[in-house]
């Protein structure tokens, strides 16, 4: 949640927590007992969606720099040995190749870098024989494919997290705004119901009804409280 949803939520917060405690009073308004079973929902709802929402991605970005280390540590040797190999046999379009320098291969765009390398890497596999003398083995090759694979596999991973992330952003700002209206266009007007024989419950009801920022303050009508301002309590 923004800081301005987190001020709204507890607002919906407040404003369950004194339907809670007058059941009683509520009770003698059928109605009530629908919408604030709604409310209290669609608070589970905005709580969960939250909860998935900061999850999406947590941890997947950390995976893919780990595998991109294990790929990189594993990759220059082969890439060096390549090189050296195409040096000796005068093969200029397989040094132009593996001649790229690890700091410039470092500053490629991840999806290109991830390109450059497989590339150099199937290169590499079609020169397994030649590469046995600088130590390069068919088991180091084979091994070095496997890292590729896995961090092909966490980027594709991170990739489908940002894309579910998105979708929950949506989802979330369509149970606030979903929340605002059952609150502004029923519950309000339901509370208005008992203004005169229920004066108590209903000056705290609009109490709670007052969005604050996280500093404690009221939140002013036009600062994206996502409230109209409620009626003043009565005195």
């Amino acid at each position: 949640m923004t800081n301005r949803e987190e001020n709204r939520y507890n607002m919906f917060k407040a404003v369950e927590a004194v339907l809670a405690a007058n059941t009683v009073v509520t009770s003698a308004i059928p109605v009530f007992e629908e919408t604030i079973t709604g409310l209290h929902e669609k608070i589970e709802a905005i709580k969960t969606t939250d909860i998935e929402f900061t999850n999406a991605t947590s941890g997947k970005t950390s995976v893919v720099h780990v595998k991109e280390d294990e790929v990189m540590k594993a990759f220059l040797p082969v890439k060096s040995a390549l090189y050296d190999y195409a040096v000796k046999e005068k093969d200029e379009e397989l040094k132009s190749l593996a001649g790229i320098s690890e700091s410039k291969l470092k500053r490629l765009r991840d999806s290109e870098q991830r390109l450059k390398i497989k590339s150099i890497y199937d290169t590499a596999v079609w020169n397994t024989a030649n590469l046995q003398a600088y130590g390069i083995t068919a088991e180091t090759l084979s091994s070095l494919g496997g890292k590729i694979t896995a961090l092909e596999n966490s980027a594709a991973n991170k990739t489908t997290g940002h894309t579910n992330k998105s979708a929950l952003r949506t989802k979330l700002d369509d149970l606030f705004e979903s929340t605002d209206k059952l609150i502004k266009e029923r519950l309000d007007n339901q509370a208005e119901l008992l203004r005169e024989k229920e004066t108590a419950f209903y000056n705290q009801y609009f109490a709670a009804r007052v969005v604050y920022d996280l500093g404690g303050s009221p939140v002013k009508p036009g600062n994206g409280g996502g409230t109209t301002p409620p009626p003043p309590p009565q005195q």
